[in-house]
């Protein structure tokens, strides 16, 4: 490695920030750039709100709601229900869940750089003895002990 090199000089570019080393005028350098030091400094990205399990969710089950998103610092996570504020957590999570915990779930995640929320999550508790069976021959559909009977148009 030859001779002196001038002062540190400082490259910024959005968030990313790069010190580089140049070799002083006059003394005989190939063209070089040393990488010295890099921040990365990122806004909240890759924001993301998942739901486990994701598919058909009865009561009593267990349910996790989980935010997260590629951000430096790291962000802080606030869940909301119903556009309410919930939680100021990255996760939510129900052990037995109930058909009153049903509803639209969005979280925000942000830190000093911004801040970026989700779309909500739809979280539908159906209940357990509540599955409607529906008989084809005379259009009769059961919900555990009431039953309901359709009747075609015009007739009484």
């Amino acid at each position: 490695m030859g001779g002196p090199i001038s002062p540190l000089f400082l490259q910024s570019m959005g968030f990313f920030h790069t010190c580089l080393s140049i070799p002083r005028a006059g003394v005989p350098h190939r063209p070089l750039t040393h990488r010295l030091l890099s921040l990365d400094h990122r806004r909240v990205s890759n924001h993301r709100a998942a739901m486990n399990p994701s598919a058909e969710i009865l009561e009593d089950s267990s349910v996790t709601l989980t935010c997260s998103s590629d951000a430096n610092p790291a962000a802080s996570y606030t869940w909301f229900k119903d556009n309410r504020t919930l939680i100021s957590e990255q996760e939510v999570h129900f052990s037995s869940i109930r058909s009153e915990d049903s509803g639209n779930y969005s979280c925000k995640s942000e830190n000093k750089h911004g801040q970026s929320s989700s779309v909500p999550l739809l979280l539908d508790v159906q209940c357990k003895n509540h599955k409607p069976r529906q008989s084809p021959e005379d259009n009769t559909v059961e919900y555990s002990a009431v039953v309901f009977k359709k009747s075609a148009e015009g007739k009484k």
